[in-house]
């Protein structure tokens, strides 16, 4: 997956939340109106066995943010998907219930601001 900008869908539960996320180094940041998301890749194979469409193990996060103070909530999941250059697809089950079902999907918009290539001067 390149870095970039991504519009994601989270679906727990059968509740399906539209966001958007920052992906720059194999992580990914995403919020929307009432989550904050953090998926980090665990490594489980060495890179040399691996092709480059692979199977990956994520550790997924979400904190659900609320204007009362101090009433932050979230759940911890793994996650297995695939992702290639353009989108990613992630399912699996929330940590504290195996009957929570997770699935993440993303698919890139644009490149990060600070990583765009140089314009040419004419």
């Amino acid at each position: 997956m390149r870095n970039g900008i991504y519009s994601f869908y989270v679906t727990l539960d059968g509740t399906a939340l539209k966001g958007i996320a920052l992906v720059e180094n194999d992580a990914v940041a995403g919020f929307n109106r009432n989550h904050i998301y953090f998926l980090e890749r665990l490594a489980k194979y060495p890179p040399e066995r691996v092709g480059k469409h692979r199977q990956k193990h994520w550790r997924a996060k979400a904190i659900e943010y609320t204007h009362v103070q101090g009433s932050i909530r979230g759940f911890p999941a793994m996650i297995d998907g695939e992702d290639d250059e353009d989108q990613f697809l992630f399912e699996g089950e929330s940590d504290a219930d195996i009957n929570v079902r997770v699935e993440i999907q993303g698919a890139w918009l644009h490149d990060l601001p600070w990583q765009r290539p140089a314009s040419t001067a004419t």
